[in-house]
Formats: structure tokens, C-alpha cells, sequence
């Protein structure tokens, strides 16, 4: 009660809220940030495609330098010749594109040629990824195989090599290819750059 005069008490409908302005954004800032995305995309996008080319071929170099030591080593505790060739157990030993997959097998016919059911398959490996190439030397362009005391029978003199590296048309420099080598006693080495030392930028 106020000078005599009686008010009515403030109930919830009657009572003022304190106003509070919409959170949100204007169309500028909105622009500014789709700006700033578009910005960091561009520099960021090249950047993970590398390094997604580069743990790839990493990857798939490391997958056949061990079918090459499985190779060998079932070689020399079968007392038989292993035969790592490109191709599938459907179609046998294709060609000499070792990136549509390769076959490790023990040839009990020794003809260095994949004839199921006598000779076994030891390992299968499925096509690269990313289209990546894989070719060898002439003197393992298509089949590579290890005798029982170990050595590589193709390779004769020097060292038999593969390359595997990115698609046609895609920058091999800066040693984002691999260069995969076989002594002729057997011994396989990884490697950056070809036997000069210089980096190698396209498949043999």
C-alpha cells in the first residue's frame, strides 16, 4: 500500500521480463566464415591427399617386400621352388602389371607356371589401391621365384628391381615412389632412390 492506494501484487503475466537480444549471426559474418573455410580447404586438401599417397605406398611396399621373404623362406624350409608371380588364383600368372595382385605358391611341377590343384597357393594378394603401379625389371617383369638354398633363380647378374609408384600423371618426385630390390642370393632391399642415388620419379 502506497499513499493510501492499494496495488495489485505483480503477478508472472504482469511482470516484465528484461529484454535479451537473438544470439545468431549476420549474413556477413556468416560470409567471413564460409570465406575462412574456403581458404584453409584449399591449402589443407592437397596436404592430406599426399599424405594419404604417401602412408599408401609405404603400406603396399612393406606388403610385397614379405611376400618376397615368405617366398623365400617357404623356398628354403620346403626344400622346393616358390614362385611369387602378378595375377589371381582364377586366371594364374597375367602379364606383367604386378599391380593387379600377385600369387605366392609352391610349384611342385617347377614351370614356374600357377596349375592348381598340384601346386599351392601360399599368400594372394588383391590389387593395389589408388591405382597405384608396380612393374619389374626385364629379368623379373613377370615372375620372380626362390630355390631351396635361397636365391632368386631370375636374377642371374646384379640385382633384379621393382618400382612401385603413383598413377600416371601423379608427382612421383620428392621419393614417393619405392624401389623394391632382390640380390641374386635372395636378399631384398627398400629403397627411395634407384641405384644412382637419385630419387625415382616414374615405374620401369
Amino acid at each position: 500500500m502506497e499513499n493510501g492506494i492499494q496495488r495489485p501484487a505483480l503477478t508472472a503475466k504482469t511482470r516484465r521480463k528484461p529484454f535479451k537480444p537473438c544470439a545468431g549471426f549476420t549474413l556477413i559474418e556468416l560470409m567471413i566464415v564460409v570465406a575462412i573455410i574456403a581458404i584453409i580447404g584449399v591449402f589443407a586438401v592437397p596436404g592430406f591427399v599426399t599424405f594419404i599417397q604417401n602412408n599408401r605406398i609405404k603400406t603396399q611396399s612393406s606388403e610385397f617386400v614379405t611376400s618376397l621373404a615368405l617366398a623365400r623362406m617357404e623356398a628354403i624350409k620346403r626344400a622346393r621352388r616358390v614362385v611369387v608371380c602378378p595375377g589371381t588364383t582364377a586366371g594364374g600368372c597375367a602379364g606383367t602389371a604386378w599391380e593387379i595382385g600377385w600369387i605366392v605358391f609352391a610349384d611342385t611341377n617347377n614351370n614356374t607356371a600357377y596349375d592348381p590343384p598340384g601346386d599351392v597357393a601360399l599368400e594372394v594378394h588383391d590389387a593395389l589401391a589408388g591405382s597405384n603401379e608396380l612393374r619389374g625389371t626385364a629379368a623379373v617383369a613377370s615372375t620372380i621365384s626362390f630355390m631351396p638354398d635361397g636365391r632368386a633363380d631370375e636374377v642371374t647378374a646384379g640385382e633384379g628391381a621393382f618400382t612401385l609408384c603413383l598413377p600416371p600423371g601423379a608427382d612421383n618426385r620428392w621419393g614417393r615412389s619405392r624401389v623394391i630390390s632382390i640380390t641374386t642370393i635372395g636378399r631384398t632391399r627398400l629403397a627411395t632412390s634407384n641405384a644412382a642415388g637419385l630419387p625415382v620419379t616414374n615405374c620401369q
